[in-house]
C-alpha cells in the first residue's frame, strides 16, 4: 500500500500552531463526562454534547459549525438573524446605506459591555475587523467576509497600515467603507464570525488570547479542559438581560452511541442523533419521545481532491463517481433518513436554490461509459485512494468505497479518524485524497457553498477546483445589487456547479436533538441551534 504522502512542514507547523494557541489556559488532566457533569437535578445547567472541541474560541479564526455553535453563547457583533432569517439588531441599533450601495453606517448601543467590564466602542469593530484582515492571524472569515472593505487588500499585501474603510468618528458610530458594492454584507455581519473582541484580550497580530476568551455575549467563559468541555457561565451584565439559566456545560463525547448511553443516565441533557442511532431511538419509547426535528442547511459532501488525485481534475472522473453511488440507497438503509438527497450544492430552504433541481440518477452503466472515456477502463490505471471520515460514518463510507470498487473498479480503501484529525487534513489541503464532511450555513446565502468551497483560491475550497468561467459567475453573483438578477447570477453558478460537480454532493442534513423534558425553549433554525439565553431549566 502507497503511504499517504506528507503535508508540507508550513502547514503542519500552521495547524499545530493555530491548535494549541488559541486555546486557554486549561486544567491539566482530562476525565471523562460522567466524572465531570453534575448531578442530575442540580441547578440550572444545561449540557450539550458535541463530537469534538472547538477550534478556537475566537470567532473568525475557522468557519466550522462547533467553533460558531459555543461562540455564539459567548460572543456578540453588530447584527444578528432574526425568526425570519433576516438581518436585526444587535449591538447596533440601527443602521444605514448610502445610496450608491458603498457605505454601512452603524449606530451603537452604548450599554454593551465586555466580560472584562469595559464598554464596547465602534473602535473595537475596527480592531476586530482589522485583526481578521491580518495576515499573520490567518482568520478564516476575514478575507472572504471583508474583502470588498475599501483598502483591505492593501493592508493584507502590507501596503497600508490601517484598512481605510473601516472607520469609528465616535464610540457610538461604525462605519464601513467598500471598494464595491457588496449586497451579502449584512447577512455576513449577522454570523457570529464577525463578533466583536477586546484588543486587551487577544495577542495583537497572533491567533491566541493573552488569558481567556472575552466576548460579550449572554455567557462569559469559565474552562476549557481539551477533549473534556467547555464551561460558559450566565453574563449578568449581558445587555439584553440576563440568561434564564446559569451554566452551559459542552462536552466533547466524539461517540454517538456513548453520548446516547450518557444521555439515559442523565449526564447530558441535549445531544444530537445520526442514523446509526436512530433504530435504537425509535425502538426506545422515551427516547422517541424525546427526539425533536429542525430543517438544517448543511451540505454533506464527499470530497475529490485535484491536488493529491490529478484523475479528478477531470469532470468526467467526478461525475462518473456520482453517477457510480446509489445515494438515495445509501441514505434510506444505512442512514435511516437521517438526511435527504443532495439535489445539488444548495440546500432546501436557502433563497438561491435551484427551483426542481434534480440529482444526478443512479446510473453505472454510464458511470463506467464515464470513467472509460477519461483513460480509465474498468478503473484500470486509476490510482488507489483512501476515502477518509469519522467512526459516526464508518458504515456509509465502507459501503461508499464497496460501491466505487464494484461498479466502477476503483481500488480504495477506507480510512476513519478522529474528527478532529479530519478537520486538520481537510485545512492541510494535501492530506486526503477522498473524504466526507458537511459544511453548514452561517447565513442563508447559496455563498456559503458556492464561492466558500468552490471559488478558485480561497482558503476553504479544500478540493483545489478552480475553472475560470465559474469564478466568473460567483464574482457576478457576488457583486450584484439587485436582489432579483442576484438571485438569477447565483442560479447560473449553482447550475455550473451541478455539471462540474467539484464534491459529491451526498446529503441534505436535518437536526435530530435529543432533548430532556427539563429543558424548555431550545430549538434551531436553519443555520443551527439558537443562542441558549432564553433557555429555561424547569424540574
Amino acid at each position: 500500500m502507497e503511504s499517504i504522502r506528507r503535508p508540507s512542514v508550513m502547514a503542519v507547523l500552521l495547524t499545530i500552531v493555530l491548535l494549541i494557541t488559541a486555546w486557554p489556559a486549561v486544567q491539566p488532566g482530562a476525565q471523562s463526562t460522567a466524572a465531570l457533569a453534575a448531578p442530575a437535578g442540580d441547578g440550572r445547567v444545561v449540557r450539550m454534547r458535541y463530537s469534538r472541541d472547538p477550534r478556537t474560541l475566537e470567532p473568525g479564526l475557522f468557519l466550522e459549525l462547533i467553533t460558531g455553535y459555543i461562540s455564539k453563547d459567548l460572543h456578540a457583533g453588530l447584527l444578528r438573524f432574526d425568526d425570519k432569517m433576516q438581518p436585526a439588531p444587535f449591538i447596533a441599533r440601527r443602521w444605514t446605506v448610502s445610496r450608491d450601495g458603498l457605505t454601512y453606517t452603524f449606530t451603537l448601543r452604548n450599554d454593551v459591555k465586555f466580560h472584562n467590564g469595559r464598554r464596547v466602542v465602534a473602535s473595537d469593530f475596527v480592531y476586530t475587523f482589522t485583526r481578521m484582515l491580518t495576515p499573520r492571524v490567518r482568520a478564516a472569515a476575514g478575507p472572504q467576509a471583508l474583502g470588498k472593505v475599501r483598502g483591505a487588500r492593501d493592508y493584507m499585501d502590507g501596503k497600508a497600515a490601517a484598512v481605510e474603510g473601516l472607520q469609528a468618528p465616535s464610540d457610538t458610530t461604525f462605519r464601513i467603507v467598500l471598494a464595491e458594492p457588496d449586497p451579502s454584507l449584512l447577512l455576513r455581519l449577522s454570523t457570529v464570525f464577525l463578533s466583536v473582541i477586546p484588543a486587551e484580550a487577544v495577542v495583537d497580530g497572533e491567533p491566541r488570547w493573552r488569558d481567556k476568551p472575552v466576548g460579550a455575549g449572554a455567557f462569559r467563559f469559565v474552562e476549557w479542559q481539551p477533549q473534556v468541555r467547555v464551561v460558559l457561565e450566565a453574563n449578568p451584565d449581558y445587555f439584553l438581560g440576563r440568561p434564564r439559566i446559569d451554566r452551559i456545560e459542552n462536552y466533547t463525547v466524539p461517540d454517538v452511541a456513548t453520548a446516547v448511553a450518557q444521555y439515559q443516565k442523565g449526564e447530558l441533557d441535549i445531544i444530537d442523533v445520526r442514523g446509526p442511532q436512530l433504530a435504537h431511538v425509535n425502538s426506545d419509547p422515551t427516547l422517541k419521545k424525546e427526539l425533536k426535528e429542525f430543517p438544517r442547511a448543511q451540505l454533506l459532501w464527499f470530497g475529490m481532491n485535484q491536488r493529491r488525485v490529478p484523475a479528478f481534475r477531470d469532470k468526467r472522473v467526478r461525475q462518473a463517481f456520482v453517477y457510480a453511488l446509489h445515494r438515495q440507497a445509501l441514505i434510506e438503509k444505512v442512514m435511516l433518513n437521517d438526511r435527504y438527497l443532495a439535489t445539488g450544492f444548495v440546500p432546501t430552504g436557502i433563497p438561491e436554490a435551484v427551483p426542481g433541481e434534480q440529482a444526478y440518477p443512479h446510473d453505472p452503466t454510464r458511470a463506467r461509459q464515464l470513467l472509460a472515456e477519461a483513460g480509465f477502463p474498468g478503473g484500470r490505471g486509476f490510482p488507489r485512494i483512501e476515502v477518509v471520515s469519522t467512526a459516526d460514518e464508518t458504515i456509509l463510507v465502507e459501503a461508499i468505497v464497496a460501491q466505487l470498487k464494484n461498479k466502477l473498479g476503483i481500488d480504495a480503501v477506507v480510512r476513519i479518524g478522529e474528527s478532529g484529525d479530519v478537520l486538520s487534513g481537510m485545512w492541510a489541503k494535501d492530506k486526503w485524497d477522498m473524504w466526507s464532511w458537511g459544511w453548514s450555513a452561517d447565513r442563508p446565502s447559496a455563498e456559503v457553498w458556492l464561492y466558500e468551497l468552490m471559488y478558485g483560491g480561497l482558503e476553504s475550497n479544500f478540493i483545489g477546483y478552480n475553472n475560470p468561467e465559474y469564478n466568473r459567475l460567483v464574482d457576478q453573483a457576488r457583486s450584484e445589487t439587485d436582489p432579483q438578477k442576484r438571485v438569477a447570477a447565483w442560479r447560473d453558478a449553482a447550475k455550473l456547479a451541478h455539471e462540474e460537480v467539484p464534491y459529491v454532493p451526498f446529503g441534505f442534513a436535518k437536526f435530530l436533538y435529543l432533548i430532556k423534558p427539563h429543558v424548555k425553549g431550545f430549538s434551531a433554525d436553519l443555520l443551527g441551534p439558537k443562542r441558549l439565553e432564553k433557555v429555561e431549566v424547569v424540574r
